[in-house]
Parts: C-alpha cells; structure tokens; sequence
C-alpha cells in the first residue's frame, strides 16, 4: 500500500516529457513538476482528483491536458504555474 501511494503520488507531478517513452527525463519534467506543486500550493488541492493514475497519464501524456488554474490564484502565480507547464 506504502509503495503504491508513493508512485501514484509520482505520476500525478509527471509531465508528458517524463511519461512519454520516446523522451528522456530532461530539466522539463522537474519544471512541469514545480508547477503542479505550486498549483497544489496556491488551491490547497490535490492533482487530478477523481482519477487513478492510468487515467492522468492519458490525460497528461496523450491528450495534453493540464490542471485548471482557478481565477481566484494570483494571476503572478498563475503566469508562473502555466509556464511551468509549457512545452
């Protein structure tokens, strides 16, 4: 159970950099990563809620998705946030 939560947890900061198997693991994905931490930070939310990891790396890594950024984040946040999560 301990080791399962520890690689859920990891897929949820993945970026498609990291999940995609053409690519190596580049500075990206650390950058992907900051940004859903700082969106963990500035919503007090947990990352893909209400889906297991399968379904996150669909979202994340064959259909681009990203988290939504709610309006009431500081837009300077914000900015840094979806930077982050550019390819």
């Amino acid at each position: 159970m301990y080791l399962d939560s520890n690689i859920c947890l990891f897929l949820l900061l993945l970026s498609i950099e990291c999940i995609s198997i053409n690519h190596h693991i580049k500075y990206r994905c650390d950058v992907y990563s900051f940004g859903v931490i700082l969106w963990e930070l500035a919503t007090l939310r947990l990352p893909w809620t209400g889906m297991n990891p399968m379904q996150v790396v669909g979202a994340v890594g064959f259909q681009n998705r990203r988290l939504e950024i709610p309006k009431e984040v500081d837009p300077i946040v914000a900015r840094i946030i979806w930077e982050c999560w550019q390819q």
